[in-house]
């Protein structure tokens, strides 16, 4: 069973207000790759190079670095440098 959740959205967390969109909240899996995949498909994206970064910006390399409630950014390569 789940006992963590998190929120996931589909922009940088770095992008400027004007960039923002709404994004999901999801139970927290039990791998990295399930968490990334139920994102992409909660959030309608089809890249195929997506990674889950923090607020700080720093990737998030296992599920159990994240807290239950945690805000979590789902980017691309496409999204690297774009948040001046």
């Amino acid at each position: 069973m789940h006992t963590r959740r998190c929120s996931v959205f589909p922009y940088h967390p770095w992008d400027t207000d004007a960039k923002r969109k709404e994004g999901v909240m999801l139970w927290i899996p039990h791998t990295i790759n399930e968490l990334i995949r139920s994102a992409q498909e909660k959030l309608g994206l089809s890249s195929s190079c997506l990674r889950l970064l923090c607020q700080d910006g720093a990737t998030v390399q296992d599920v159990d670095m994240v807290n239950d409630g945690q805000k979590l950014y789902l980017v691309g390569d496409k999204d690297m440098g774009d948040s001046e």
